[in-house]
């Protein structure tokens, strides 16, 4: 596999990461909006945030940056950041299955 065809599955990884925290994060917005005045959340926005919480592990999470330090949409940097570090994780345990794979056969 040529070294251009990798960095472009890895940014297509981070991106997909990217699209679906943003998403996510704008499913949360919309579902805590409806159901603000009620005691608990219903059980989809519940599932909402916890799949936030496993997309935004380990560089958004770590700290929740103040707002101050990222304005208005700035906020996406550590956002992808934190994709960036899942495309790297996942493509490098890729790489480490095949190397056991490969190993297990001979």
């Amino acid at each position: 596999m040529t070294r251009q065809k990798q960095i472009l599955i890895l940014a297509a990884i981070a991106l997909a990461h990217w699209a679906a925290t943003r998403a996510v994060g704008s499913l949360i917005l919309h579902q805590t909006a409806q159901h603000v005045f009620e005691p608990q959340l219903p059980a989809v926005a519940r599932l909402l945030v916890a799949a936030a919480k496993v997309l935004y592990f380990p560089v958004v999470s770590l700290s929740l940056f103040p707002r101050a330090w990222f304005p208005g949409g700035w906020i996406a940097v550590p956002i992808l950041v934190n994709s960036l570090v899942w495309a790297l994780t996942l493509w490098a345990g890729v790489i480490l299955f095949r190397r056991a794979c490969r190993r297990r056969r001979k």
